[in-house]
Protein backbone atom coordinates (compact mmCIF):
# COMPACT_ATOMS: atom_id res chain seq x y z
CA UNK A 1 0.00 0.00 0.00
CA UNK A 2 1.64 3.44 -1.33
CA UNK A 3 2.22 6.16 2.01
CA UNK A 4 1.05 9.83 1.85
CA UNK A 5 4.00 11.92 1.75
CA UNK A 6 4.36 14.67 4.46
CA UNK A 7 4.93 18.33 2.26
CA UNK A 8 8.48 19.60 2.22
CA UNK A 9 7.30 23.07 3.58
CA UNK A 10 6.34 21.81 6.87
CA UNK A 11 9.80 20.65 8.21
CA UNK A 12 11.80 23.11 6.88
CA UNK A 13 9.40 25.14 9.57
CA UNK A 14 10.52 23.02 11.70
CA UNK A 15 13.99 23.56 11.48
CA UNK A 16 13.33 27.04 10.99
CA UNK A 17 11.94 27.20 14.54
CA UNK A 18 14.48 24.98 16.21
CA UNK A 19 17.22 27.05 14.92
CA UNK A 20 15.53 29.95 16.45
CA UNK A 21 14.92 28.52 19.99
CA UNK A 22 19.17 27.25 19.89
CA UNK A 23 19.76 31.22 19.21
CA UNK A 24 17.76 32.41 21.87
CA UNK A 25 18.14 30.09 24.94
CA UNK A 26 21.37 31.55 26.35
CA UNK A 27 19.52 34.64 26.50
CA UNK A 28 16.10 33.73 27.61
CA UNK A 29 17.97 31.00 30.27
CA UNK A 30 19.28 34.45 32.06
CA UNK A 31 15.83 35.38 32.99
CA UNK A 32 14.74 32.66 35.92
CA UNK A 33 11.39 34.79 36.39
CA UNK A 34 9.95 34.58 32.97
CA UNK A 35 8.62 31.53 31.37
CA UNK A 36 10.78 29.15 29.77
CA UNK A 37 9.92 29.83 25.98
CA UNK A 38 11.68 25.96 24.85
CA UNK A 39 9.07 24.77 26.69
CA UNK A 40 6.70 26.54 25.20
CA UNK A 41 8.36 26.06 21.38
CA UNK A 42 8.36 22.45 22.17
CA UNK A 43 4.76 22.31 23.12
CA UNK A 44 3.95 23.81 20.03
CA UNK A 45 6.01 21.51 17.81
CA UNK A 46 4.43 18.39 19.22
CA UNK A 47 1.04 19.86 18.66
CA UNK A 48 1.76 21.20 15.32
CA UNK A 49 3.10 17.31 14.61
CA UNK A 50 0.47 15.78 16.18
CA UNK A 51 -1.92 17.74 13.50
CA UNK A 52 0.40 17.10 10.64
CA UNK A 53 0.45 13.36 11.54
CA UNK A 54 -3.66 13.46 11.80
CA UNK A 55 -3.95 15.07 8.76
CA UNK A 56 -1.53 12.78 7.26
CA UNK A 57 -3.50 9.70 8.14
CA UNK A 58 -6.67 11.19 6.84
CA UNK A 59 -4.95 11.65 3.74
CA UNK A 60 -3.85 8.37 3.70
CA UNK A 61 -7.08 6.54 4.66
CA UNK A 62 -8.72 8.67 1.67
CA UNK A 63 -5.99 7.55 -0.89
CA UNK A 64 -6.78 4.15 0.39
CA UNK A 65 -10.15 4.27 0.10
CA UNK A 66 -9.85 5.93 -3.22
CA UNK A 67 -7.61 3.27 -4.82
CA UNK A 68 -9.81 0.46 -3.35
CA UNK A 69 -12.73 2.07 -5.15
CA UNK A 70 -10.61 2.61 -8.39
CA UNK A 71 -9.91 -1.61 -8.22
CA UNK A 72 -13.16 -2.50 -7.93
CA UNK A 73 -14.13 0.11 -10.35
CA UNK A 74 -11.39 -1.54 -12.94
CA UNK A 75 -12.77 -5.36 -11.84
CA UNK A 76 -16.16 -4.48 -12.44
CA UNK A 77 -15.47 -2.96 -15.80
CA UNK A 78 -13.39 -5.18 -16.52
CA UNK A 79 -15.93 -8.09 -16.07
CA UNK A 80 -18.53 -6.39 -18.09
CA UNK A 81 -16.52 -6.24 -20.47
CA UNK A 82 -15.81 -9.84 -20.71
CA UNK A 83 -19.49 -10.48 -20.57
CA UNK A 84 -20.28 -8.43 -23.21
CA UNK A 85 -17.77 -9.54 -25.44
CA UNK A 86 -19.14 -13.32 -24.63
CA UNK A 87 -22.55 -11.82 -25.81
CA UNK A 88 -21.61 -10.99 -28.94
CA UNK A 89 -22.03 -13.55 -30.97
CA UNK A 90 -25.01 -14.74 -29.78
CA UNK A 91 -26.57 -10.94 -30.07
CA UNK A 92 -25.31 -11.05 -33.70
CA UNK A 93 -27.11 -14.39 -34.33
CA UNK A 94 -29.86 -13.38 -32.83
CA UNK A 95 -29.82 -10.12 -35.07
CA UNK A 96 -29.60 -12.41 -38.32
CA UNK A 97 -32.40 -14.75 -36.99
CA UNK A 98 -34.73 -11.92 -36.02
CA UNK A 99 -33.91 -10.69 -39.60
CA UNK A 100 -34.65 -14.01 -41.26
CA UNK A 101 -37.92 -13.65 -39.31
CA UNK A 102 -38.77 -10.31 -40.25
CA UNK A 103 -38.12 -11.16 -43.91
CA UNK A 104 -40.58 -14.55 -43.67
CA UNK A 105 -43.24 -12.26 -41.92
CA UNK A 106 -42.97 -9.90 -44.75
CA UNK A 107 -43.48 -12.28 -47.20
CA UNK A 108 -46.38 -13.95 -45.77
CA UNK A 109 -47.85 -10.67 -45.78
CA UNK A 110 -46.99 -10.15 -49.51
CA UNK A 111 -48.70 -13.38 -49.58
CA UNK A 112 -51.26 -13.03 -47.72
CA UNK A 113 -52.04 -9.88 -49.55
CA UNK A 114 -52.22 -11.70 -52.79
CA UNK A 115 -54.38 -14.36 -51.79
CA UNK A 116 -56.81 -11.71 -50.48
CA UNK A 117 -57.10 -10.27 -54.24
CA UNK A 118 -57.12 -13.65 -55.54
CA UNK A 119 -59.72 -14.20 -53.19
CA UNK A 120 -62.05 -10.90 -54.03
CA UNK A 121 -61.48 -11.53 -57.28
CA UNK A 122 -62.99 -14.89 -57.12
CA UNK A 123 -65.66 -13.41 -55.46
CA UNK A 124 -66.69 -11.12 -57.56
CA UNK A 125 -66.42 -13.43 -60.17
CA UNK A 126 -68.92 -15.93 -58.10
CA UNK A 127 -71.10 -12.91 -57.37
CA UNK A 128 -71.65 -12.61 -60.99
CA UNK A 129 -71.94 -15.56 -61.79
CA UNK A 130 -74.77 -15.93 -58.97
CA UNK A 131 -76.37 -12.92 -60.22
CA UNK A 132 -76.81 -13.87 -63.46
CA UNK A 133 -77.90 -17.79 -62.65
CA UNK A 134 -80.30 -15.65 -60.25
CA UNK A 135 -81.56 -13.67 -63.20
CA UNK A 136 -82.33 -16.47 -64.51
CA UNK A 137 -84.02 -18.54 -62.31
CA UNK A 138 -86.21 -15.56 -61.63
CA UNK A 139 -87.00 -15.50 -65.76
CA UNK A 140 -87.63 -19.45 -65.38
CA UNK A 141 -90.40 -18.91 -62.47
CA UNK A 142 -92.24 -16.18 -64.20
CA UNK A 143 -92.26 -18.22 -67.57
CA UNK A 144 -93.07 -21.35 -65.51
CA UNK A 145 -96.12 -19.54 -63.59
CA UNK A 146 -97.50 -17.50 -67.25
CA UNK A 147 -97.44 -20.96 -69.03
CA UNK A 148 -99.24 -22.67 -66.01
CA UNK A 149 -102.09 -20.10 -66.01
CA UNK A 150 -102.51 -20.45 -70.07
CA UNK A 151 -102.45 -24.29 -69.20
CA UNK A 152 -105.17 -23.61 -66.77
CA UNK A 153 -106.91 -22.02 -69.04
CA UNK A 154 -107.23 -24.08 -71.70
CA UNK A 155 -108.23 -27.06 -69.32
CA UNK A 156 -110.89 -25.32 -67.33
CA UNK A 157 -112.13 -24.48 -71.26
CA UNK A 158 -111.83 -27.68 -72.18
CA UNK A 159 -113.91 -28.99 -69.01
CA UNK A 160 -116.64 -26.60 -69.34
CA UNK A 161 -117.03 -27.51 -73.23
CA UNK A 162 -116.15 -24.67 -74.65
CA UNK A 163 -113.89 -25.42 -77.13
CA UNK A 164 -115.48 -23.05 -80.19
CA UNK A 165 -114.98 -20.11 -77.80
CA UNK A 166 -111.40 -21.11 -76.24
CA UNK A 167 -110.21 -21.20 -80.22
CA UNK A 168 -111.58 -18.37 -81.12
CA UNK A 169 -110.10 -16.42 -78.05
CA UNK A 170 -106.40 -14.58 -78.06
CA UNK A 171 -105.00 -17.06 -75.77
CA UNK A 172 -104.57 -18.97 -79.01
CA UNK A 173 -101.62 -17.06 -80.18
CA UNK A 174 -99.92 -17.71 -76.86
CA UNK A 175 -100.83 -21.31 -76.12
CA UNK A 176 -99.14 -21.95 -79.84
CA UNK A 177 -95.96 -20.00 -78.72
CA UNK A 178 -96.27 -22.53 -75.47
CA UNK A 179 -96.27 -25.39 -77.55
CA UNK A 180 -93.62 -24.94 -79.86
CA UNK A 181 -91.24 -24.43 -76.60
CA UNK A 182 -92.11 -27.27 -74.91
CA UNK A 183 -90.25 -30.68 -75.04
CA UNK A 184 -92.97 -33.13 -75.96
CA UNK A 185 -93.56 -36.31 -77.55
CA UNK A 186 -94.16 -35.96 -81.52
CA UNK A 187 -97.38 -38.13 -80.73
CA UNK A 188 -98.81 -35.28 -78.40
CA UNK A 189 -97.58 -32.79 -80.29
CA UNK A 190 -99.18 -33.40 -83.43
CA UNK A 191 -102.53 -33.73 -81.29
CA UNK A 192 -102.08 -30.67 -79.72
CA UNK A 193 -101.71 -29.02 -83.22
CA UNK A 194 -104.90 -30.58 -85.13
CA UNK A 195 -106.94 -29.54 -82.06
CA UNK A 196 -105.55 -26.18 -82.81
CA UNK A 197 -105.81 -26.43 -86.51
CA UNK A 198 -108.71 -23.88 -87.95
CA UNK A 199 -108.30 -25.60 -91.34
CA UNK A 200 -109.83 -29.14 -90.76
CA UNK A 201 -112.69 -30.64 -92.83
CA UNK A 202 -116.21 -31.73 -91.86
CA UNK A 203 -114.54 -35.55 -92.69
CA UNK A 204 -110.83 -35.01 -90.74
CA UNK A 205 -110.15 -36.44 -87.51
CA UNK A 206 -110.97 -34.50 -84.22
CA UNK A 207 -108.78 -35.21 -81.72
CA UNK A 208 -111.24 -35.34 -78.46
CA UNK A 209 -111.43 -32.52 -76.22
CA UNK A 210 -110.90 -35.34 -73.12
CA UNK A 211 -107.85 -36.65 -74.48
CA UNK A 212 -106.38 -32.82 -75.01
CA UNK A 213 -106.86 -31.84 -71.53
CA UNK A 214 -105.77 -35.25 -70.67
CA UNK A 215 -102.03 -34.37 -72.66
CA UNK A 216 -102.75 -30.82 -71.34
CA UNK A 217 -103.05 -31.68 -67.70
CA UNK A 218 -99.76 -33.86 -67.98
CA UNK A 219 -98.05 -31.41 -69.80
CA UNK A 220 -99.09 -28.26 -66.73
CA UNK A 221 -97.84 -31.24 -63.87
CA UNK A 222 -94.44 -31.05 -65.27
CA UNK A 223 -94.19 -27.76 -65.66
CA UNK A 224 -95.13 -27.41 -61.79
CA UNK A 225 -92.43 -29.76 -61.43
CA UNK A 226 -90.42 -27.21 -63.26
CA UNK A 227 -91.34 -24.21 -60.97
CA UNK A 228 -90.87 -25.91 -57.76
CA UNK A 229 -87.41 -27.06 -58.93
CA UNK A 230 -86.68 -23.24 -59.82
CA UNK A 231 -88.10 -21.80 -56.98
CA UNK A 232 -85.70 -23.91 -54.62
CA UNK A 233 -82.58 -22.90 -56.96
CA UNK A 234 -83.63 -19.04 -56.40
CA UNK A 235 -83.88 -19.84 -52.81
CA UNK A 236 -80.60 -21.59 -52.69
CA UNK A 237 -78.95 -18.99 -55.28
CA UNK A 238 -79.99 -15.99 -52.80
CA UNK A 239 -78.64 -17.75 -49.59
CA UNK A 240 -75.17 -18.24 -51.33
CA UNK A 241 -75.20 -14.45 -52.67
CA UNK A 242 -76.18 -13.68 -49.33
CA UNK A 243 -73.18 -15.66 -47.38
CA UNK A 244 -70.96 -14.26 -49.98
CA UNK A 245 -71.64 -10.49 -49.55
CA UNK A 246 -71.21 -11.17 -45.72
CA UNK A 247 -68.02 -12.91 -46.39
CA UNK A 248 -66.55 -9.39 -48.01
Amino acid sequence: MKQAQFPMGTSTCLLVLLAAVSMTGASVARDVNSPNPIRRVVTMLQMMQDKVTKEGEKEQKLFDKYMCYCDKSHNVLTQSITVAEAKLPQLENSIKENQAEHDRLKGDIEQAKNDRRDAADSLAAAQALSDKELAKLNKDIDQYRSNIKALEKAIAALDKGRVDAFLQSSAVAQFRVLMSNLDMSPSNRDVISSFLSTDKSDDEYKPNPSEISGILQQMMDQMQEGLENSIAGEKDETEQAAAMTKSK
